[in-house]
């Protein structure tokens, strides 16, 4: 089961479930779908930012400088962490291990989530000097995380050591930088997670780790400013942009498919769901800040490449963030 977190405006909290229907005519094409409500929670004291999920626990970042947390499973709140002291920008998290989140006042924080159920202690603080606007955790085994920052700074945070490992100055001032969730097969070794994408107002830079070189680059203009990025495949990606457009870009062809209008407002959250591991089939789910969540479907086998529309909801709230979460049934 699939289902789909939205942050907004407002204060609320808002979960949806994807409720798959048979379709026996075109099923694999165009996927019959609706969102059903599952939850709505009205408790923050301002408007909320960003958000992240481990399946277990939902945690918010708002303008009122705390961290809440829900718990999804029970669909309950569990009260608010504080450590910033400012707008709280950006929240990840690693399993049910740890989170880190940033904020205005150029502190990024180190969260415990792998103690007690649901308790989450304040392990480390790292303080730059600048707003902090993206953070993403490595996600096969949580030890580096990456920022970016308002001085247009990449840094590289060892968080086993509880050190900065290196930081990198960038001439066009990404807003937001976001680790590949697909690994790639090394030889005798496990699968590794070696790249990460960084998004800029009008670039798309997708780079190596292990060396910081740009693997594929992608200049888009006249779409507005580029607002949100997520991985499909290790080679395909889909961006959003300031005027409702969605766009996939390829890294192995080195060529971009636009879908004009997507939304009439700004996308401000994007997530894929792969259907299940073995297949080529991906949920995309996008927000925006008119309150529309849209799903759509795509075959990364099929020639031509295409978004589908599946089905859409309106919360009547303004989106400012969008997250989702594969459910495996035990």
């Amino acid at each position: 089961m699939v289902e789909v977190f939205v942050a907004t405006y407002e204060r609320y909290v808002i979960g949806y479930k994807l409720a798959l229907q048979s379709n026996t005519e075109n099923d694999e094409k165009s996927p019959i779908a609706k969102l059903e409500l599952s939850f709505r929670i009205h408790s923050a004291v301002n408007s909320l930012r960003c958000m992240a999920t481990n399946g277990k626990v939902l945690a918010c970042g708002s303008t009122d400088e705390a961290i809440y947390l829900y718990d999804v499973i029970n669909r309950k709140e569990m009260g608010p962490v504080r450590s910033h002291a400012a707008t709280v920008n950006c929240v990840d998290m690693y399993k049910q291990k740890i989170m880190v989140s940033g904020a205005e006042d150029g502190i990024l924080c180190l969260w415990d989530c792998d103690g007690k159920p649901f308790i989450f202690s304040l392990l480390k603080q790292f303080r730059i000097k600048h707003a902090i606007l993206s953070v993403s955790v490595e996600p096969t085994t949580g030890k580096v995380a990456l920022t970016t920052d308002a001085r247009g700074y990449l840094k590289v945070w060892d968080l086993f050591s509880c050190v900065l490992a290196y930081s990198l100055p960038l001439k066009y001032k990404p807003h937001t930088v976001l680790w590949s969730k697909c690994g790639l097969k090394h030889s005798n070794h496990a699968s590794k997670i070696d790249r990460f994408a960084l998004l800029s107002d009008n670039f798309l830079d997708i780079r190596n780790l292990d060396d910081g070189e740009s693997i594929s680059s992608f200049k888009i203009d006249n779409c507005g400013i580029l607002t949100c990025v997520k991985f499909i495949t290790d080679e395909l990606l889909i961006v959003s942009t300031s005027q409702g457009h969605l766009i996939l870009a390829s890294l192995r062809d080195s060529w971009t498919i636009e879908l004009r209008d997507a939304h009439n407002a700004r996308i401000k959250g994007l997530s894929v769901q792969r259907v299940s591991e073995e297949s080529s089939n991906y949920f995309v789910f996008s927000g925006s800040s008119d309150g529309y969540v849209k799903v759509w479907s795509l075959n990364t086998e099929q020639e031509p490449l295409d978004l589908c529309f599946v089905t859409l909801t309106n919360v009547k709230c303004r989106i400012t963030s969008l997250e989702s979460y594969l459910f495996v049934d035990s």
